[in-house]
């Protein structure tokens, strides 16, 4: 029984052997499958794009910042709140500049009363009174003059009778009262009385009497008569003043006097304005109309430098702007058409048209030792009705130019010559990949168009790639 067993698991093994033996040389003896896959030549259309990214921008933004300086009075609109252009969003406190406004239209109204009374024609009233004031001014410098005589002259006989007759009086008066007091000067409170009193008062009396004879018997001294005589020359002064005035209003106001009156009436018209503008200048106004983004600023608060008060944006529309790198703007022109597509919109694709290139180029925001040299690029976009809102990343892919009816390759087909940049294809002929120089147009992410090198039908011999040996050589090197 066992001798059974042993031939038939030798049995076995043996034809195990002869199966796997016939395997192996059946393969040896298939033909070796290509290297490559083949590609026919067609035609199509290619479009040449530039593609970058940028952010949806509102219509307009409008950064509000207050003309004057001063303290927050009241602020109306919140964030959020729909605003018209020139509506007042806030507002500085503006007592003291509505005064100044007050006190200026009063000075306006002066310079121009003064200007009407001095065109006006005179009148038989005003003729009489300038008269009136020169004779008065005339009469002065007589009185002044005669004045200047009598102190000259001296004292009068009567004036000094006068003086003498008042000193005597007040010498009676002075002893009267001293008797009165000698009756009650032995009393403990005789001070008190009325009659210390009018001693005191009789006594001062006296002494004023005979200071006046001493001074009217003195003769005038130099100071009186310097005194004397600048009263003179003033009131002769005042005469050629009057006689002025009446011959000024006789013959009218001359051309000078008029455009000086015309000046201040200009002057104070400008004054006027100046404080109309101080007291606008406290006013924050909308200069578009928006919503209010963003608000800066408190009551009772100073508003802080160079930070805008209030912003404005203007949501009615949308743009994109790029920056565009300087390799691809010589590609860009206005008018050219775009897709847009929004990271937070998901299946949303908008359409627009380039509508501006910057003639200037930026630096990307970076510092001058590694600037990236790009230019500003706006997209208009065409009506949508997509919830867009300011600041969302926008992808955008612009068509620079395209062909229609052309040969077309996908770029995986198109090798570069590493030594000379010649780009090439592989024709299969007679079975065999022979390298054919080609002509590339219009290229694209995924396509290229080959102006001359290939005719329609051709086919393409696209070698595959082992994707370890691939890894290979990325990493080590190698052929």
């Amino acid at each position: 029984m066992r001798r059974i067993i042993t031939a038939v698991v030798i049995l076995a093994v043996v034809v195990a052997a002869s199966w796997f033996m016939y395997q192996a040389t059946a393969k040896e003896k298939e033909p070796p499958s290509p290297a490559y896959e083949t590609y026919t030549v067609e035609m199509g259309d290619i479009a040449s794009t530039v593609s970058t990214t940028g952010s949806i921008e509102p219509l307009a933004k409008a950064n509000l910042s207050f003309r004057g300086t001063g303290v927050v009075d009241v602020v109306y609109p919140q964030v959020g709140d729909s605003v018209e252009a020139g509506d007042i969003l806030a507002r500085l406190s503006s007592d003291e500049l509505q005064l100044a406004l007050e006190q200026a239209q009063i000075n306006k109204k002066l310079a121009e009363i003064r200007l009407a009374q001095t065109q006006k024609e005179p009148d038989e009233i005003d003729i009489a009174a300038a008269e009136a004031a020169v004779e008065s001014a005339r009469a002065n410098v007589e009185a002044a003059r005669a004045s200047y005589q009598d102190l000259l002259k001296g004292p009068t006989a009567s004036q000094r009778a006068a003086a003498e007759a008042n000193e005597k009086r007040a010498k009676v008066m002075l002893d009267a009262a001293q008797r009165a007091y000698n009756e009650i000067a032995h009393m403990p409170q005789a001070a008190m009385m009325p009659q210390a009193v009018q001693l005191e008062q009789a006594t001062i009396d006296y002494e004023v009497a005979k200071a006046n004879v001493k001074n009217t018997l003195t003769p005038a001294t130099a100071g009186q008569k310097a005194t004397a005589l600048a009263q003179i020359a003033a009131a002769e002064s005042a005469v050629v003043q009057a006689e002025a005035a009446l011959a000024r209003l006789k013959r009218g106001p001359s051309p000078e006097e008029l455009d000086v009156l015309k000046t201040q009436v200009d002057q104070a018209d400008i004054a006027v304005r100046q404080a109309q503008l101080a007291l606008t200048n406290t006013e924050l106004i909308a200069s578009i109309s928006g919503v209010v983004s963003d608000i800066n600023i408190r009551a009772n608060e100073i508003p802080t430098p160079g930070l805008p008060a209030i912003v404005l944006t203007d949501t009615s529309d949308f743009h994109v702007e790029l920056n565009v790198d300087e390799i691809d703007i010589a590609q860009l022109a206005v008018g050219q058409p775009a897709l847009i597509t929004i990271d937070a919109l998901a299946d949303t694709e908008l359409s627009g048209t380039v509508s501006q290139i910057d003639p200037v180029a930026g630096s990307g925001g970076l510092t001058p030792s590694n600037a990236i040299v790009t230019y500003r690029v706006t997209i208009t976009l065409d009506p949508t009705d997509a919830p867009l809102r300011p600041g969302l990343t926008a992808a955008v892919t612009i068509t620079t130019d395209e062909a229609r009816d052309v040969i077309v390759l996908p770029n995986r087909v198109i090798h570069l010559d590493q030594q000379t940049g010649q780009p090439y294809v592989e024709v299969i002929e007679d079975g065999i990949p022979q390298r054919r120089d080609i002509v590339i147009g219009l290229r694209s992410e995924q396509f290229s168009e080959i102006v001359s090198g290939l005719e329609v039908g051709e086919q393409l011999a696209v070698r595959r790639i082992n994707t370890s040996d691939v890894l290979r050589q990325q990493m080590f090197g190698g052929g």
